[in-house]
């Protein structure tokens, strides 16, 4: 009986450009061929598609919700409203509880910031949505993130910028900016956040409030968007230690082998209990030097982070100055990972290749010396990283509707100030390239080689939409060839509206080092993570938990709508130094209002030793009581 193959067979002219794609010349002969073996090979892929697949649980019933109108959504932070309830008894009995927009939530939209995956939903609930719900807690909604998660600040969400309901004239953080605000405004009592460099602790300093990133593995990310499964994420906010260590409580612990990540040893505690102690005799807390007297640094958050950490010797913690030089590369070492992954795990899916061209030399254009391009000055870049030319012939791929390639020149200039930003130099460590690079792959969300679950429909998602609807991607993020970076910087160019998302920026710069360089970059930065982890672990076996500012800085002024790319990207991913070691090495690091300078909050930073989170709770409590005393005097 006759039954349709679920994959098409390649034709000889589509055999011809995947052989060209990876540099082989084939005679006509052995395209047919080729084309014989393939079409035998892929009767697997149909065995393969004609199995059931195993999904991720959907235990409750539910409503698909609804979006909220702006008179409910004054700060901007609720992207879907929805009432989920659970089990009737729990720990998380009475609690509402948000999810940010990358945490699948069955039969309710998943966007994650972007308009490209806008109207996507996913059939299966994230462990962690499950885990809420089995602890009695109601998911009231997804909360806003900003677009692919890929800004420090909170106006790249496709829908408008989050408002800090401290200030609405200031960034709330991000990338999981609507969670922090929730849970500052009261609208919920706790959130999850996702956090590959300090998207859960920079939010939570913004807004003033708690925000945990656990040991890297304690909380499976099963079932959520991830951008480098080195880095992922996922943990509790709330307004009060308590509650943030109550939602780890339900969140944390194995997940059967679906998070690789997680030793099958790995499990939570009840952390609320070991929190009534008031006395913190026995505890050695260091205050990091090098996480002080940064170049960005306000010498008034550095003061009052140490004050407030010193403060600690009153419940007879014992406090002093401890170094680790090392840390000061952290943010190299994780950005390098990141940009990367963006190419990888987020933006190779479903490519569409229309056309080839050559492209001769225009650096003679008039219009190179336009604004906003002909303020850029030429970095200083070492001759280890050569910097592509524009004046010899090269091949890219047309994509979709661009019909005006020019401005190559401007393209190169952005480009080597993107390279002197993030200091890939062959004597610098450098991680969060090529985590982003990860997410959106010909192969899938996931990658290869992950033994976890993987979720096909968002992979299919994110293909269709690339296929069909690119211009819905942030600027920054038009579809590119693998090998060709220059493609993203001329759709970006060719873009009246000069509002750019630095994810974009990411992926170009991803996509240059992963073609000229390979992963080499990506490999040393992953390599030099493991000496700053070791940096780190030796600290530990003197210290308990480690202090210093989660930012060095108040939270600064969201932008204006009028930016140049350069501006843009600035303003997208503020120097916060501090947040990102802790996603390379995997230590618990937690954020707490220390005090408010201006009207202001600002965070101090607290890390502990992997797993140790009931420690470094503990610490974070008994600060928490000590302020609030204080403050009432």
């Amino acid at each position: 009986m006759f039954s349709a193959s679920s994959i098409r067979i390649p034709s000889c002219k589509k055999i011809v450009q995947l052989s060209e794609r990876i540099g082989c010349n084939l005679s006509r002969e052995e395209v047919c061929q080729y084309q014989e073996v393939v079409a035998s090979m892929l009767k697997d892929v149909d065995e393969i598609d004609a199995l059931p697949e195993p999904s991720l649980p959907v235990k409750y019933p539910r409503t698909p919700g609804y979006r909220p109108t702006e008179e409910e959504n004054v700060h901007r932070a609720w992207y879907w409203r929805t009432s989920i309830t659970g089990a009737k008894e729990g720990i998380l009995k009475g609690k509402r509880v948000a999810l940010k927009d990358t945490i699948a939530l069955a039969g309710v939209p998943m966007m994650a910031g972007s308009l490209l995956t806008e109207g996507y939903i996913p059939e299966f609930d994230a462990t962690v949505t499950t885990r809420i719900l089995d602890s009695g807690g109601e998911i009231i909604g997804k909360s806003t993130c900003e677009d692919w998660c890929y800004s420090d600040s909170s106006f790249t969400a496709a829908r408008g910028p989050v408002l800090n309901p401290i200030d609405k004239t200031r960034t709330a953080g991000g990338s999981s900016s609507g969670s922090a605000v929730l849970v500052a405004t009261g609208d919920v009592d706790m959130a999850l956040g996702g956090d590959q460099g300090g998207s859960i602790r920079t939010p939570a300093s913004c807004c003033g409030i708690v925000g945990l990133k656990p040991t890297h593995g304690l909380v499976p990310y099963t079932g959520i968007l991830p951008i480098d499964f080195s880095l992922d994420h996922v943990g509790p906010m709330a307004r009060k230690v308590y509650d943030c260590a109550l939602l780890l409580e339900a969140i944390a612990g194995y997940d059967g082998g679906l998070d690789p990540r997680q030793p099958e040893t790995v499990k939570g505690h009840q952390y609320t209990k070991e929190l009534r102690a008031s006395s913190l005799k026995g505890i050695n807390i260091g205050i990091l030097k090098e996480g002080f007297s940064q170049e960005n640094s306000d010498s008034r958050v550095d003061a009052l982070v140490k004050k407030s950490a010193f403060q600690l010797i009153s419940v007879d913690a014992k406090v002093q100055e401890v170094s680790v030089p090392m840390h000061v590369k952290g943010k190299a070492i994780t950005s390098v990972l990141g940009v990367h992954s963006v190419v990888d795990t987020m933006l190779r899916g479903g490519c569409k290749v229309l056309k080839k061209y050559s492209i001769l030399d225009i650096s003679s254009s008039s219009r190179l010396n336009d604004p906003p391009y002909a303020h850029y000055n030429t970095p200083h870049l070492p001759v280890l990283m050569s910097i592509p030319t524009v004046t010899t012939q090269f091949t890219y791929w047309k994509i979709l509707s661009v019909q005006s390639y020019c401005h190559l020149k401007s393209a190169q200039l952005i480009l080597m100030t993107l390279l002197s930003t993030y200091q890939v130099h062959d004597n610098k460590p450098s991680v969060c390239i090529k985590g982003l690079s990860h997410l959106f792959r010909h192969d899938s969300v996931a990658g290869t080689g992950y033994k976890g679950f993987y979720p096909t429909s968002w992979i299919d998602a994110i293909g269709r939409s690339l296929q069909s609807q690119p211009d819905d991607l942030p600027p920054t993020v038009k579809v590119i060839n693998y090998y060709d970076l220059f493609l993203c910087f001329i759709l970006i160019l060719k873009i009246k509206s000069l509002n750019i998302s630095n994810l974009q920026a990411c992926w170009m710069l991803g996509e240059y080092l992963k073609h000229e360089y390979r992963n080499r970059y990506y490999a040393k930065a992953q390599n030099i993570a493991r000496h700053l982890t070791a940096d780190f672990e030796k600290t530990f076996e003197k210290f308990d938990v480690i202090a210093m500012p989660t930012l060095s800085f108040l939270p600064p002024k969201l932008p204006s709508s009028d930016l140049s790319i350069k501006e843009y990207i600035t303003e997208a991913l503020f120097d916060n130094r501090n947040v990102h070691t802790f996603n390379a090495t995997g230590h618990p690091a937690l954020s707490i209002n220390a005090s408010f300078i201006d009207d202001l909050p600002v965070g101090m930073m607290l890390v502990g030793k992997k797993f140790e989170e009931n420690k470094l709770l503990k610490v974070a409590y008994a600060f928490e009581k000590l302020r609030d005393k204080i403050a009432a005097q």
